[in-house]
Parts: C-alpha cells; structure tokens; sequence
C-alpha cells in the first residue's frame, strides 16, 4: 500500500513483462512525471502495455506512456494505460498516451488489433481521466493475401459494465 512511483524512465524490454504492474493488493498507489517507452515485441507476442492498473485508489499523472507492439498473427499492440476489472477509484490527468500496432496476419490467422489509448475493462468504477492527449492509437496488424487485418486501437475504449467514468479535457488525435 501507499507506493509511488515518480521522476524516472522505464524502458522494458521486448519479450519482458508490462512496464508497471500493480497487484490488485495494493492500493493509494501513485505514478508521476515518469516516461514510458516499451519495446516492440520481436517474435510472435502481444505488444508490452505501459501501466496495468488493478488496485484501488491510484492516480497517474504527468505522465508520457508509449506502448510496444505485437508481433505475429493474432497478437494486440500494447495498451498505453490498462484499468482492469478490479480497479476502482483512478485517475488519469496530464498524461501523453500512444497505443500500438497490433502484429500482422499470416498464412489465414487474422492480424492483431492495434492498442488503446486506455483500456477501462468491465468492472471498473469511478475512473477519472483529465487533461489528456493520445497522440496516436495502434493500427490494426496488416493483412497477408489469406488472413484478416486487425482492427485499429481506439483513444479511450470502454468495456461494457465498466462504471461512474468521466473524461474531460481530451484530446484524441489518432
């Protein structure tokens, strides 16, 4: 409980893990003025997300997050920040968001889809996000003569039963 994370770079590697993953143990955890930068995925994998988000009572801020993309048939480009199912009580301010490619299609496999900007899983409630910019979704991986091509990220998606969000203030380029 009670972590923060501030004034630093992360720069996790292709084929690692997420840049900051947080149990859903632990709560009041803060993340500011820090730079993201996760590698694109080299062999068949899903891309690197920057933040996923699971416990309660987080706020992010000032931040720049750049998620890695997938590679290979079927593999999604990072998301920029992940608010999962167990999340409640989040904000996002001030932060510069860039979702990834998804990997390309082959010999029949459909493509991945590009990342999100965010990604509010069902179940989440009261996220707050403010003050935002996502400069760039991930494409859809491209299509090979046989399979389908993915679909693109989309700046902030929302799944279905996610609860009590507000967005104010952003900008979404791509």
């Amino acid at each position: 409980d009670e972590v923060t994370i501030k004034n630093g770079t992360i720069l996790p590697a292709a084929g690692g893990s997420d840049a900051i993953t947080v149990t859903s143990a632990s709560d009041r955890t803060e993340i500011h003025d820090v730079t993201i930068r996760c590698a694109d995925q080299s062999s068949s994998s899903a891309g690197l997300n920057g933040i996923l988000i699971n416990g309660n009572d987080w706020e992010v801020y000032n931040c720049t997050v750049i998620a890695g993309a997938g590679s290979g048939a079927g593999n999604a480009g990072g998301d920029a920040i992940v608010i999962s199912t167990s999340a409640n009580n989040i904000a996002v301010h001030d932060c510069i968001l860039y979702g990834a490619d998804g990997g390309d299609s082959s010999s029949g496999s459909a493509a991945g889809a590009g990342g999100h900007g965010i990604d509010v899983d069902a179940g989440a409630t009261q996220i707050e996000i403010a003050n935002c910019t996502v400069f760039r979704t991930g494409d859809g991986g491209a299509n090979s003569s046989i399979g389908d091509a993915g679909d693109g990220g989309h700046g902030v998606n929302m799944t279905s039963g996610a609860t009590e969000i507000d967005i104010a203030n952003c900008t979404i380029l791509k």
